[in-house]
């Protein structure tokens, strides 16, 4: 009786998640360095076998890649905004005599919000007040966390956004977003 070895795929797509969640926490690591090479304000969590590292600053931001080894997703500062997502396998051809490139597909983590006077994804990182600002991610679970209260005028929300890509379902990417309003007046939708 021949002995008969467990399929790879399994092992494969351990090895997948497993490469995603180093390629994600380094590219947190890395979005987070100054020209120089100095970290700016990257926290890693108290114990030594965390997973989670986290920010306070959001300017500058480079994007965190969020992905499950076929569905991919970069980050945005503030958590709403459409951002370059693609599918691994996918590519575009130009021309015939030309390089071929990853193709990128529509974003399906944007989420935008209206206070009453401005949309929050149109505020530019230099101008927004964002107080109390904590970008979070936890590389266990492969969930991208983002909380701050924007500040506008007359105007404070407190924004949460979780987002992450399931490593069970390739297909599948979640945005979770709670928007809080501090102030009296009708708000606009959240589109």
């Amino acid at each position: 009786m021949r002995k008969r070895f467990p399929s790879l795929q399994p092992r494969t797509a351990v090895l997948a998640g497993l490469l995603s969640c180093v390629a994600i926490a380094t590219a947190l690591v890395w979005a987070h360095m100054d020209l120089q090479g100095q970290v700016a304000k990257v926290q890693i969590a108290a114990s030594e076998d965390s997973f989670e590292f986290s920010t306070s600053a959001f300017a500058p931001y480079n994007p965190t890649l969020l992905g499950n080894g076929y569905l991919f997703d970069a980050s945005s500062w503030e958590g709403t905004n459409s951002s370059e997502a693609s599918l691994a396998g996918l590519y575009d051809h130009l021309e015939q005599r030309s390089y071929t490139y990853q193709a990128l597909i529509p974003s399906w983590s944007g989420v935008d919000y209206w206070n009453g006077s401005h949309w929050l994804n149109e505020m530019s990182i230099d101008s927004v007040q964002a107080g109390g600002y904590r970008q979070n991610l936890d590389t266990r679970n492969g969930i991208l966390s983002t909380r701050y209260d924007w500040q506008d005028a007359s105007h404070s929300t407190h924004v949460e956004v979780e987002e992450f890509v399931s490593r069970e379902n390739l297909h599948l990417g979640v945005t979770h977003i709670q928007v809080t309003p501090d102030f009296g007046v009708e708000v606009g939708p959240i589109t």
